[in-house]
């Protein structure tokens, strides 16, 4: 392993318009999508935010699990917390891939310095 920064792959579920959840949570239950999510993270590095780590309730099994919060003290048991992007790369150099996955303020944070986008447009429109 080598200690360059890991490469960023956005993982992405919206509906036709754009929106990614609704209250805090996914707004819908896709199987293929969860297991396709599955496939691709499975034993890389994920990088969400606090809300989005809250909504999920619980540490991703077998992923290090990195939490983007700007709350010193904030602190789970299974979880990374850091405090920038740059912390996180720093913290995953040598991993080949950074997997972010949500939620919108990640997103427009790290959409320029993306290289791979996994996306699945689900066929509804939120309320």
């Amino acid at each position: 392993m080598s200690d360059s920064q890991p490469r960023l792959a956005l993982v992405v579920a919206m509906d036709r318009e754009g929106a990614i959840g609704r209250g805090g949570a996914l707004p819908w239950q896709l199987p293929d999508d969860l297991r396709h999510f599955r496939q691709i993270t499975m034993g890389l590095p994920i990088l969400m935010g606090r809300k989005t780590f809250e909504s999920i309730g619980r540490p991703l099994p077998r992923r290090r699990n990195l939490v983007l919060s700007h709350q010193a003290g904030w602190q789970v048991t299974g979880t990374e917390r850091v405090g920038s992007l740059a912390e996180a790369l720093q913290r995953t150099a040598g991993s080949e891939w950074l997997m972010v996955i949500g939620g919108a303020q990640l997103y427009a944070l790290t959409l320029d310095r993306a290289e791979t986008l996994h996306l699945c447009v689900v066929d509804t429109v939120v309320d």
